[in-house]
């Protein structure tokens, strides 16, 4: 019996030295292709910031000024190096796209390949006229700015002036008129609203547009203007115990926007006389003026309704009358 277990013991140990030696034998090596690479590419970026990113027409594409910078990781070591530059000649520039005839806006693709490992970037770049049109300035001379409420918006009498420039020698052209070929914007203005609105002028010569804009406002009322009496100038002489102004012989008209005004206002106009600081009053449509100096006289008109709006306001104007004394030498007084 003893031998039989020395000789069990013998075959359970063949068994397990065969069974180790059959796992050592089994394990698998990496297969050609799937090394890790010794060095492994984690980023690629180009920067065009210093590149020529603007050619003329039939100008040839240059990356000159591009640069590339490249992260990777060293698996032998496990150590990382991020934004290194690397020469743009060892990258791959692809401007297939790029057409030197025709304006427009091209993409550039740019890869980078390290051990079978390829990375890409892309910028873009413009193909330009070298001579185009660069400025528009305007006149405004004869154009309406100042609008009433409920007038329509109107460009006539604009006058726009463009520039063209050589971008290749810095040259400008002379000044040519593009007032029958502007684009106006009005879309800003509403005559229902008082207001400043911005008018936006646009040109476009072949692919290049150019705009400039101004400004114009939409008024309630100028308010009122006062006219003398014809033949009656501003200036009064002034007699012993004072001298006597009518004002309801005063014209009253209600202006525009633009200071225009048509017929007179006849009803609901009230007068107030100032001379400085004081007041006088007004009786029958008349005060004396006591003492040399100016005078202003104020006209008021409540409740006014704006021609062809629901719009009603209290609007006033003012004009200043001087009294000189007997020996006709104006003595100014303060005005309000």
């Amino acid at each position: 019996m003893k031998k039989l277990k020395v000789l069990l013991s013998a075959v359970l140990t063949c068994v397990l030295a065969f069974s180790l030696a059959g796992c050592t034998d089994n394990t698998e090596e990496p297969q050609p292709g799937e090394e890790e690479p010794a060095i492994e590419l984690l980023e690629f970026s180009i920067d065009a910031t210093e590149a020529k990113t603007e050619f003329f027409v039939g100008e040839s594409y240059s990356s000159e000024g591009l640069i590339a910078y490249r992260g990777t990781r060293n698996n032998e070591d496990n150590t990382f190096t991020y934004d290194e530059e690397i020469s743009i000649s060892e990258c791959t520039i692809d401007s297939s796209e790029y057409n030197a005839n025709v304006v427009g806006e091209y993409q550039i693709n740019v890869s980078y390949t390290l051990e079978g490992q390829t990375l890409s970037d892309s910028y873009t770049v413009s193909v330009v006229r070298s001579v185009r049109v660069n400025t528009l300035s305007l006149e405004l001379v004869n154009v309406k700015t100042l609008y009433d409420l409920g007038d329509e918006f109107t460009y006539e009498g604009l006058v726009a002036t463009a520039i063209d420039h050589n971008f290749a020698d810095g040259t400008n052209s002379a000044p040519y008129d593009v007032s029958d070929s502007v684009v106006i914007d009005s879309s800003q203005f509403n005559s229902d609203v008082v207001g400043t609105y911005t008018i936006t002028v646009s040109y476009t010569k072949d692919e290049t547009t150019v705009q400039t804009t101004y400004n114009v406002e939409v008024r309630l009322a100028a308010g009122l203007v006062l006219a003398l009496p014809d033949g009656q100038g501003d200036t009064y002489t002034l007699s012993a115990g004072g001298t006597e102004i009518d004002v309801t012989n005063f014209a009253v008209y209600a202006a525009n926007a633009n200071g225009q005004y048509g017929d007179p206002i006849t009803e609901g106009i009230t007068f107030k006389a100032f001379r400085g600081n004081v007041e006088y009053t007004i009786t029958d449509g008349k005060f004396t003026a006591d003492q040399a100096g100016a005078y202003n006289i104020w006209a008021y008109c409540e409740d006014y309704n704006i021609p062809g709006t629901d719009i009603v306001v209290d609007i006033n104007g003012f004009i200043i009358i001087y009294v000189v004394d007997n020996a006709g030498a104006a003595t100014q007084g303060e005005e309000v």
